[in-house]
């Protein structure tokens, strides 16, 4: 039994506290609200919570039943839905509020299980008209590049998923962007034409031809010599060359002036003789020679420019060329006027206008044209390289195309996911 209880520090008992002495094994506490009963059978109940409180036992203590509010509380449970009904046990109702906790929130789950499936089926319906979208603006790139690029369609040109998803991987690749045009022709040719190798042309030789407008001859004024009596007079009127005309048909006429018939003074044509002298003769000679290297190494331009322009190249611009050699043709028609004049008057000095410009423009174009054969050429030594490398080019093109469908795309697809994120 209970000898004496102290307590205090506890609701209504201060730091003084209430000794309760001479107990007996029967004992009657009374008392009006809130003087300290309940507090007190609380101290009973678990003293082991009240360090102030003490409960001296006359013996060893034994087990401490306290029947008061609390304890109906923890021990009466009555369920909400059936009136009258209790739960007797203190377990028993803990177990009850468990089971009445864990179904509200089985009912909370529920119900947030109920919101998440409206939310994805939501999504799922977004995300799906996302990329039906995007797929239909890649089968549209399709429709119009699939009778170019048939063959780096090739394997997904009957599938819009699975054309869509090459467009997608197109994105990372780091291939060199080319232009429409270009894809085209190595296009055509790689996968359309039959591949042989094209020899490569040979460039328009003028070498010839500027040796003979350079000469010297058709700069030189050719005269007779100068030592002779006669040739101040003729250098004083100028008269060489029709003088030179004269002096061809001397011997025909019999003594007399060719031109006016009058009796040619004693020893006049010895002086012509001496005038135009072997000097004047070889001149005349180199001017002769000249003028023949001329008109062959012409000849040979000419024939080597049509040459080029029957040749079956297809990179060749011939209009271009064409338009370079009637323009050689014009200035060889100056240049035949000139020559013409110094054979005629051979002491007049002439400049044969060059054709070097005209021929560098032509040479340009066949520089050009061979950088196109060997790659033409390149393509044919190695052509499953080059087609691989084709394929990928186009496929980096047709993404580049398809850029602003794409990060419409993937910009939908993030906020969708960050939305989900978020919720």
């Amino acid at each position: 039994m209970i000898k004496e209880i102290s307590i205090k520090k506890i609701a209504t008992y201060d730091s003084t506290g209430v000794v309760f002495s001479g107990l007996k094994k029967i004992n009657f506490f009374y008392g009006s609200n809130g003087s300290g009963k309940t507090s007190l059978s609380n101290a009973m109940k678990n003293i082991e919570n009240f360090p102030d409180c003490n409960i001296d036992w006359a013996s060893q203590p034994l087990k401490t039943l306290v029947y008061n509010q609390k304890f109906v509380e923890e021990n009466f449970h009555q369920d909400s839905h059936i009136k009258g009904i209790f739960t007797l046990g203190k377990e028993s109702t803990e177990i009850k509020n468990e089971i009445a906790e864990k179904k509200r929130l089985v009912d909370k789950l529920d119900e947030e299980i109920r919101r998440l499936r409206t939310n994805l089926s939501n999504k799922e319906e977004e995300y799906n008209a996302n990329e039906n979208e995007f797929i239909e603006d890649c089968w549209e790139l399709k429709r119009k590049y699939d009778n170019e690029f048939l063959q780096a369609f090739s394997g997904v040109r009957n599938n819009k998923m699975n054309f869509m998803n090459k467009c997608k991987q197109s994105h990372s690749l780091e291939n060199k962007l080319c232009d429409l045009e270009d894809l085209r022709a190595r296009s055509n040719k790689l996968f359309n034409g039959s591949l042989v190798k094209i020899q490569t042309l040979q460039s328009i030789k003028n070498d010839e031809l500027n040796v003979a407008c350079s000469s010297r001859i058709f700069q030189k004024q050719i005269v007779g010599k100068q030592e002779v009596d006669i040739a101040a007079l003729i250098s004083r009127l100028a008269i060489s060359d029709w003088v030179k005309r004269g002096y061809d048909h001397i011997h025909k006429s019999e003594g007399k002036c060719p031109f006016c018939q009058q009796s040619l003074p004693d020893g006049f044509l010895n002086k012509l003789e001496e005038y135009f002298n072997e000097t004047y003769e070889n001149e005349m000679k180199e001017l002769a020679n000249c003028v023949k290297l001329y008109m062959e190494s012409y000849d040979n331009l000419e024939t080597s420019i049509q040459d080029l322009m029957e040749k079956e190249v297809p990179y060749i611009d011939k209009e271009r060329i064409n338009q370079q050699l009637e323009i050689i043709r014009s200035k060889n028609e100056i240049n035949l006027e000139l020559i013409e004049q110094k054979q005629k008057e051979p002491s007049k000095k002439i400049a044969l206008v060059p054709v070097d410009e005209f021929v560098k423009i032509i040479n340009l174009e066949i520089e050009r044209v061979n950088q196109e054969i060997l790659g033409h050429n390149r393509l044919v030594d190695n052509r499953a390289h080059e087609e691989q490398l084709l394929k990928d080019q186009i496929w980096r093109f047709i993404a580049n195309e398809n850029l602003h469908n794409h990060e419409k795309y993937v910009r939908k697809e993030f906020n969708l996911n960050f939305e989900s994120t978020v919720h």
